[in-house]
C-alpha cells in the first residue's frame, strides 16, 4: 500500500499525523532494507551531532523474523557498508553484508558478514582475511552488494535530519 494509497483511507486529522509520521520515518535513519528468506534486513548509520566522525557514527545491521532480533552494531572502524540476499550454493537464503574502512591499507575484498535469515544465526562476522571462510559458507565466491553505504556520508546526513540521534 502506498501513502497515497493510505491517506484515503484516514480521516483528515488523522491524514495530517500520518504524513507527519510518514516523513519523520523516513528520515530517521539512513541505510538500506531489504527482505531475505522471510525476514526483513536492515542496514543503518545513524550519528550524533558531535564528535569525530568515526565515534559518533554508528552502523547496524538487524535482522528480523517473527518478532525475533539479530542485530549487530559498529561504531568505528568502517566506512562502507551494504547487504544483499543470496542464494547459497546449497539453496538456502542467506543475508550476506560486507562492512570495511576505506583506506589503502584496508581489506575490502574480504570483512564479509553472513546472517542465516531463517534462524537469526550470525554464520561470519566481518574481519580482516574472511573471504575463503565466506566462500566456503556460500559454496562460492561471494558477491559485493550493488549499493554500498559510506558510513561518513550517510552518518553525516543522518545527523542533520534528526539532531540528537543515539
Amino acid at each position: 500500500m502506498t501513502a497515497g494509497q493510505l491517506s484515503w483511507r484516514m480521516s483528515k486529522p488523522s491524514f495530517v499525523v500520518g504524513v507527519v509520521m510518514l516523513v519523520l520515518a523516513s528520515t530517521a535513519w539512513a541505510g538500506q532494507a531489504f527482505e531475505c528468506g522471510g525476514a526483513r534486513v536492515t542496514i543503518t548509520v545513524v550519528s550524533k551531532p558531535s564528535g569525530p566522525m568515526e565515534e559518533r557514527a554508528r552502523t547496524t545491521i538487524a535482522v528480523t523474523r517473527d518478532g525475533a532480533v539479530r542485530e549487530l552494531s559498529y561504531v568505528g572502524g568502517i566506512d562502507f557498508v551494504g547487504g544483499h540476499c543470496v542464494k547459497a550454493a546449497d539453496g538456502r537464503p542467506l543475508v550476506v553484508f560486507q562492512a570495511y574502512c576505506g583506506g589503502s591499507g584496508c581489506q575490502d575484498l574480504d570483512n564479509w558478514g553472513i546472517v542465516d535469515p531463517r534462524s537469526l544465526q550470525v554464520l561470519l562476522a566481518p574481519h580482516d582475511g574472511n573471504r575463503k571462510e565466506a566462500q566456503r559458507i556460500l559454496g562460492g565466491a561471494p558477491v559485493a552488494p550493488r549499493k554500498m553505504l559510506s558510513v561518513e556520508r550517510e552518518g553525516e546526513a543522518s545527523g542533520k535530519r534528526r539532531p540528537g540521534a543515539p
